[in-house]
């Protein structure tokens, strides 16, 4: 329930911040291209998770084993990392 409030209060500010950020022309292709790609974001990444949690289970068992959990947040901490490196390094603003 708090991943589900987290992630609607976030979406919020995202789109509410992108769309103030461009040009009034630009508002509707702003915000479509920021919530297709959080969607496609998703399913990559619970792809990715299942992937992972599926090659990391023993077989015979029904559980994955702990390392296959330790293995995913790894990944998700190094791909939460490169992304807070590309959105500072990023240029704010359109330059005309």
């Amino acid at each position: 329930m708090m991943v589900a409030l987290a992630n609607g209060l976030c979406v919020t500010a995202l789109v509410t911040g992108t769309a103030t950020s461009v040009d009034r022309s630009d508002t509707g292709i702003a915000t479509s291209l920021v919530l297709v790609t959080r969607v496609l974001g998703f399913a990559v990444g619970v792809q990715v998770s299942g992937a992972i949690l599926t090659a990391g289970t023993p077989s015979g068992s029904d559980v994955p084993a702990e390392s296959a959990f330790v293995t995913g947040f790894a990944i998700a901490g190094a791909v939460t990392a490169l992304s807070l490196l590309v959105a500072r390094t990023m240029s704010k603003g359109v330059k005309e």
